[in-house]
């Protein structure tokens, strides 16, 4: 174990790092080199398709003695003498190929780590420790900020014929997905993943938020109603269903609804979920003409110690209630104003 994890994380740190004082490499020592890593598995030299392209490694030489090959001698003939016998304890054995993702992982070789998380999973036939490891290639796959990436890893879990063990991570999965725009190619993922047996409510919650970005608050009503109370949520993620309904009524114009939920939302102390519930209560006053009472719920945001992601914006309303409240009074002539539509705080 301790040979495997030795050889991943000096392999890729020679390819990432190089470092001074080491004697230049021969021709016949670099080819050396670069076989055992090959036979290695890690691909981590010029050329290979499955190395990430944010690590920088040493370009294609025309002559051994380059500066960045010169960091390699020191240890090459240990390396070499390894490869093979590392290979042996890493194939068909968890431990050691989990080690060994998650060395590479740790080093910015992703593609590379999720390769050698699937070995580890073909290594767990039990599915002892599956679970640990599709959470952590969630992690992975979401480290990379690729959303083609994304939607693939998705897939293929959904594909998978325990995938509704790993509902969690699909949950994290779609969330992080969810942070581009949200088009027809997620809806019908989204479609996709409820066909799993039994989706888990962290993922169901997900799906519900996918169609409310979507543009379908009905359907995504209907999800989020099927959560209330669900025993499996903890507190936050309820308090975001009930959010996610409030949220949904206020689409549909049901504001009766949605300022009871809103309301609820707001005295439960819910950090940013409580400040966007205050945020939609003014503006249900707002549009009720209700300005006084509008420009307590934006002056509160407004003037609240801790920043919000809306603060900005109830600024903005609270001067436009105060403007409206002295036109009513008749204190000032109206004054043009931009219509502005609040955004989706689930």
């Amino acid at each position: 174990m301790r040979t495997t994890l030795g050889i991943a994380v000096f392999c890729a740190l020679l390819c990432a790092h190089p470092c001074a004082a080491a004697q230049p490499l021969t021709v016949e020592e670099f080819h050396a080199f670069q076989d055992g890593l090959q036979r290695l598995g890690t691909h981590a030299l010029p050329g290979a398709a499955l190395l990430d392209s944010t690590v920088v490694v040493p370009p294609p030489l025309a002559a051994p003695a380059g500066a960045p090959l010169q960091s390699m001698a020191r240890s090459l003939r240990a390396i070499s003498a390894n490869v093979d016998s590392a290979r042996v304890v890493t194939d068909h054995n968890w431990l050691g190929a989990i080690a060994l993702a998650r060395s590479l992982r740790d080093l910015g070789f992703r593609q590379r780590s999720l390769q050698w998380y699937e070995r580890a999973l073909d290594s767990d036939p039990d599915g002892t420790f599956t679970s640990e490891a599709v959470e952590e290639m969630a992690a992975v796959v979401i480290a990379s900020a690729d959303s083609a990436v994304l939607v693939q890893r998705i897939r293929e879990f959904a594909g998978r014929r325990d995938a509704a063990l790993h509902g969690d991570a699909l949950a994290t999965l779609l969330e992080a997905l969810l942070t581009w725009r949200v088009g027809d190619a997620t809806l019908a993922l989204c479609s996709r993943l409820e066909t799993v047996a039994a989706p888990a409510p962290s993922l169901r919650l997900a799906i519900a938020r996918a169609r409310e970005l979507g543009g379908d608050p009905a359907t995504a009503l209907s999800g989020y109603r099927a959560l209330l109370g669900e025993s499996a949520l903890d507190t936050r993620s309820l308090c975001r269903v009930r959010c996610g309904v409030a949220d949904c009524a206020f689409a549909l114009r049901d504001l009766g609804e949605a300022q009871r939920l809103y309301g609820e939302i707001q005295r439960t102390n819910a950090g940013d979920l409580s400040a966007w519930a205050t945020y939609q209560l003014g503006s249900i006053a707002g549009l009720q003409g209700r300005y006084g009472e509008a420009l307590v719920h934006f002056r509160s945001l407004c003037e609240r110690g801790r920043p919000t992601r809306w603060q900005q914006e109830a600024c903005w309303q609270r001067a436009r209630a105060e403007e409206l409240l002295a036109i009513r009074a008749g204190d000032r002539a109206p004054a043009a104003a931009a219509a502005h539509s609040p955004g989706g705080g689930s």
